[in-house]
Order: C-alpha cells, then structure tokens, then sequence
C-alpha cells in the first residue's frame, strides 16, 4: 500500500502475489512521474486488486500504463478507480487494462499522443454508483469483454463516452443507465453480436455514433442492436465498409421507443434478419438501405425528413406507419424487393428538390407493392410523380393525390403488370396525367384525371391486356391519346 504521492523517476514494474496468493496494490493517493523526468512506464502485476485513489499522471504524465499484463492467474484482480477529480489517469502512449475494471467515480482516461487504450476484461460501475466512462485519444480503443454488466443489474455505468480514433467491440453487451448514454466520437468496429442498452423506463439515454459503424474487417457479419429509450443517432455510414448480418433499433420494449436519426447516407446487412426500426426514424440526409437476399426492411413506426430514401432490398420492405407524415420525404426509389407494403399513408414532395428527379419510383420487376391509405401525395416534382420502371405484378395503388409534376403524374414502363390496378387518385396539375410506353395488362380506373397541361391519357405501343376505363378525364391539354398503342382496351372520352 502507497499511503502517500508516489513519484517515478525509471520505469517501474510492480509484482504482487502469485498464482496462490491474492496480493493487492493500492495507490491512497497520486501517481505521477517524477518532475523534469522523460515520461516513464508503470507496470502492475497484481494477483488481487489494484486501487488508484488518486489521479494517475495528472500532474505528470506516465509514458505507458500496464495492469495485471500476463498475469496466469484463473481469477485476476481488477482495477479499481476512486479518484474525485479529472483526468483519472494521463499517459503520453498506451493504457492496457488486462483485467476488470471498476469505476467507483466518473472517470476519464486520457492519452496525450493518442496511444491505444484497450481494456481485456468486463468495464462496470461500482454496485449502484452509475459512474461515468470518458475515453479521450485518437488512438484505438478497444473492449475485449462487455461493458455495464447485467441488463437492470447494478453496476451499469451512467455514461460512455470513446475518443475520436476507432473503437473496436468484442463484448456482447455494453449497458449504460444514465442521461448521458452513449457517444462514440469515432468510427466503431465490431468483432462480435452486439447489444446496445441505454437509459430505461424513467432515463431517456441518448446513443451516438458520429462516425461510421461496421463489422470489423475479415470477420463475418455481425448483428447490431440498439436499444435506447432516447435518440439513437448514426452521422456514419452504417455498414459500408463491413455490413452487418441484421440492424435493429429501440426493440427493448421495457422501454419507451426513442426516433432514430439516421444522417451518415447509408446502411447494408446481408443477413435474412435485415433490418427493424420499432422507434421512429428521421432521414438527415439522402440515405440508402440495402439487405441481403432475404433481408426485409420494416419500419414499425414513422418515417420523416427532407431527404431521399433508396431501397435495394431482398426481402420485404414494410411501413407499419405513416411516412412524410411530419416531414415529407423527397423521394423513393425502389430498387428491390419481394414486396412492398404501407399501411399508413406515404407523402412526397419535391418542391425543393434541386434536381428534375422524380418522387416514387418503382423499380422494374418490383412486384406486390401495396399503398392504398388515405391521405397519401406525391406532389410537386419536377420529374414525374411516381414511376413504374418496367413491370410490376399484382400490385395496388389507391385512393391519393398526383399533383404539380414537371413530367407525368404517373410514368408506367414497358413489361407485364398482371394483376396490377390503379384507382381512386386524383391527377391534376402536371404535365401528363397517366403515360403508358408498351404496359401489359394493367386495370387504371374511377380515377380523376384533371387540368394537366399536356396529356390526360397517353398510351404507345404494345399493351396487350390492359384496360383503362371508367376513369373522368377533363380539362386537360389532350384529354386522351391512344393512337400509337396497340391492343388492350382504352375509354375513349
């Protein structure tokens, strides 16, 4: 036991017990290197535990800090930390924590010229303290074990915060109960299935990545879970360099559902779990969602912002809830999927689009797509309103508005739309209403066609088992022009 300052002035290595023997260190006070000495390294090889009760290097930094490194022992101690104030430890290189460690105060871990900070074991708070962990270097960290224990156990810590260079996750669980939740300010790689939990039912705790998120690099996809009773945010790339098996967010449903940011453009699994958003998602940018080949994407809330969402999916994409209900979205493409469904109503808008791009674009070969509810719009583009690309089978679009289109409202490619039918809509103000080019047989019905600048009904080449009837076409430029298509059966007036 150092009952006073320690001060070193050579590197120092300490041993305490053996493989038989528990032998405890503890520092009651400060440990620096000595003053006017080139930083130096500390190596502790405590068979028990190692207790720092005051600040390491605050006043001068160590070079290294090693605890318990190659110790053989089955049960290794721990390292335990008590200083009350700021930086806790301070090294110019690397701090290794080879076993446990447990925070009884907030603490934070700096190293000056951004040396890796790794931890071998479990990282927990103190039983009932919920102290903080902030990790400051642009060097790695890395945690071998879990972090915050137990889900409602009592040693999750009140908050995590990682440093600016990449932190690297092996544990399956970290758990933070806090309000300050979790940040990780820079890219984070995973080597293993992880559980994110932070805050709970009365603690709205926050879940930040301001930077990218994969799965580590030469390991095999992992699964990412998120779940956060207050905002989840990813400014990042999510999966782009390594894509996940399966991404799902606020799932814990002891806890109230958070939203989800998601402002970093793109996220990829390729697992046939996919991806599952329970809380609320809002788009800060034009992002892109791609899953493997059976991989659904599901939205069990609402999606929102004034971006463009890109979907390249294998297996079904659902939206349980509304989406451009608060925010309209700029845009769909549709790229892929086995399905699409929306139980709620879908709103676009592209009245501050840059770009002469168009709202719903349905990709060709996209089958089953479902947008029925009242109260749907895809409105103001200055492309067309929605686009088939080139056949779309057994597929249902009812009962919204098309309007204020620089092109068509409705652009419908060649290729077979067997069993598709498109209903109730009311089409006014674009260019063109309804422009068919070679559309198999499609059913277009009882919708209002009305005051559309060119077109009403345009129709060109083959269109073998199409039918267009008992819609109201009037006001519009040409109400109706079929002569350049050759079969189904087209209304007249």
């Amino acid at each position: 036991m150092y009952r006073g300052p320690v001060q070193l002035g050579v590197d120092l290595t300490i041993n305490s017990g053996d493989a038989a023997t528990a032998g405890p260190v503890t520092f009651s006070s400060t440990v620096d290197t000595l003053a006017a000495v080139t930083p130096v390294n500390l190596a502790l090889k405590a068979s028990g535990r190692t207790l720092f009760g005051g600040t390491v290097g605050g006043t001068n930094p160590l070079n290294n800090l090693w605890t318990n490194p190659g110790y053989n022992r089955t049960d290794p101690g721990n390292t335990r930390f008590e200083a009350t104030t700021t930086p806790s430890v301070t090294t110019v290189g690397s701090q290794v924590y080879s076993d446990g460690v447990i925070l009884a105060k907030n603490t934070q871990l700096v190293s000056t010229a951004n040396g890796g900070i790794s931890f071998g074991q479990k990282v927990i708070s103190a039983s009932g303290l919920a102290s903080t962990l902030e990790i400051v270097t642009a060097g790695t960290t890395t945690f071998s074990d879990s972090v915050g224990g137990a889900l409602n156990g009592t040693s999750a810590l009140g908050g995590l915060t990682t440093g600016a260079g990449a932190t690297v996750i092996h544990g399956a669980t970290v758990y933070t109960s806090g309000a300050a939740g979790q940040v990780y300010r820079g890219p984070v790689q995973l080597g293993v299935d992880l559980t994110i939990n932070s805050g709970d039912a009365a603690t709205a705790g926050p879940v930040t990545f301001s930077s990218t998120v994969d799965t580590l690099a030469a390991v095999t996809p992992v699964n990412l879970a998120v779940k956060a009773s207050g905002p989840t945010r990813f400014s990042g790339a999510v999966g782009k360099v390594g894509p996940f098996a399966s991404l799902s967010t606020a799932v814990d449903t002891r806890q109230p559902a958070g939203t989800t940011f998601i402002d970093g453009g793109f996220v990829a699994t390729v697992g046939d779990a996919g991806q599952s958003y329970i809380d609320k998602v809002v788009l800060g940018a034009d992002t892109s969602f791609t899953s493997g080949p059976r991989g659904a994407i599901v939205f069990s809330d609402s999606l929102d912002g004034a971006a463009k969402a890109t979907f390249t999916a294998g297996g079904a994409l659902i939206f349980f809830q509304k989406v451009g209900g608060a925010t309209p979205l700029r845009g769909i493409s549709i790229k892929s999927a086995s399905s699409v469904f929306a139980a709620q109503s879908v709103v676009l808008n592209g009245a501050d689009n840059a770009a002469a791009d168009d709202g719903l674009v349905i990709g060709a070969g996209v089958n089953a797509v479902t947008i029925a509810a009242a109260g749907s719009s895809f409105n103001g583009f200055r492309g067309n309103g929605i686009v088939f690309s080139g056949g779309s089978t057994n597929s249902l679009l009812s009962g919204f508005d098309v309007k204020n289109n620089g092109a068509s409202a409705i652009a419908i490619g060649a290729g077979s739309y067997s069993g598709t039918v498109l209903q109730g809509m009311t089409i006014s103000g674009n260019k063109n209403g309804l422009w068919l080019d070679a559309a198999k047989g499609i059913t277009i019905k009882t919708n209002h066609v009305i005051s559309n600048t060119a077109f009403g009904l345009y129709a060109e080449g083959l269109s073998t088992g199409t039918t267009v009837t008992g819609n109201t076409l009037s006001g519009n430029g040409t109400n109706i022009d079929t002569t350049a298509a050759t079969g189904g059966t087209f209304q007249t007036s």
